[in-house]
């Protein structure tokens, strides 16, 4: 089940939900949860074209997992998306612009990556799951692999979309 942050909506906000809904609904995810028997915290990073795999790897995961969630938007863009119940879920809304809007604890010094080095994260039993923006993903690759000392069967990544290319 989805719940949605706030009943105000722009129409951008009104926009994107609509997108949301009759496009993206098909969310990015295996058709199977493919995680490692061991895991007992998921980390899911992304940004919000990510939001639909993410929300589905909420409703897909068993409720003993902890789930973090990590995703990059501007604060205007945040009320009226829909975020999935999991029990044992925490969302992060991080806003890389550091706008002023942004609650303190969601703030960063420019990265989504640079917020979940602020964050208690014990590996033993962590999945890391990454997808959006080309260098965002980079980005918490190089966590999970550098700072966090995964391996390749402790994460995933993907990219969706690319910052400094023409669409098309």
């Amino acid at each position: 089940m989805s719940r949605t942050a706030s009943s105000s909506r722009s129409p951008t906000q009104a926009v994107i939900r609509e997108i949301y809904h009759r496009i993206f609904e098909a969310a990015l995810t295996p058709a199977r949860l493919d995680l490692p028997d061991d895991t007992s915290h998921l980390l899911l990073v992304g940004d919000l074209t990510a939001l639909p795999a993410i929300n589905s790897w909420c409703e897909a995961v068993p409720a003993e997992v902890t789930i973090t969630v990590a995703i990059s938007a501007d604060p205007a863009e945040v009320p009226g998306l829909p975020q999935s119940e999991h029990p044992n879920a925490t969302w992060h809304w991080v806003d890389e612009g550091l706008s002023a809007e942004a609650a303190p604890e969601h703030r960063t010094d420019g990265s989504v990556a640079d917020h979940l080095r602020r964050l208690d994260l014990d590996t033993a039993g962590l999945y890391v799951w990454a997808a959006g923006e080309r260098n965002m993903v980079k980005d918490v690759r190089r966590f999970a692999e550098g700072d966090l000392g995964l391996g390749r069967s402790q994460q995933f990544s993907q990219f969706y979309w690319f910052a400094d290319k023409p669409t098309g």
